[in-house]
């Protein structure tokens, strides 16, 4: 791999990452998937005196400290689509088994999804 595809290859994994964890295109399957799986995110509770917080999609949270409230039911899925240092973490292992079964096949996605993530942190800058 020459240092030019590395470089490549590391913007389609920013790229895929932010797809999952972050951008509005797929909020609707996240949000559903966070739904069944919600994630490890601590919530604040904006009024110390709530007697049965609930996280955003509804779940229970129970206090683990004075103000600082954790999902009942958290799954480690929930947390790597909503984690975007978790998530990139497996894209970039899947990305790289890629390379290595298929790399023309990847090439060709990675380069619009690279193209994607040069655009997004220009935009991200302004």
């Amino acid at each position: 791999m020459t240092p030019f595809e590395a470089v490549v290859i590391a913007l389609a994994v920013y790229r895929i990452t932010r797809l999952v964890t972050d951008d509005t295109i797929l909020e609707p399957i996240r949000e559903r998937v966070l739904a069944r799986f919600p994630a490890y995110d601590t919530e604040y509770a904006d009024d110390p005196g709530v007697e049965s917080p609930t996280n955003a999609y509804g779940r229970a949270l129970f206090e683990s400290a004075p103000g600082r409230y954790f999902p009942v039911e958290a799954s480690w899925f929930g947390t790597l689509i909503s984690c975007s240092w978790c998530a990139s973490v497996w894209v970039a292992a899947l990305v790289t088994a890629a390379w290595y079964w298929l790399p023309t096949v990847t090439w060709w996605v990675a380069l619009p999804l690279a193209f994607s993530a040069i655009a997004a942190l220009i935009a991200d800058k302004t």
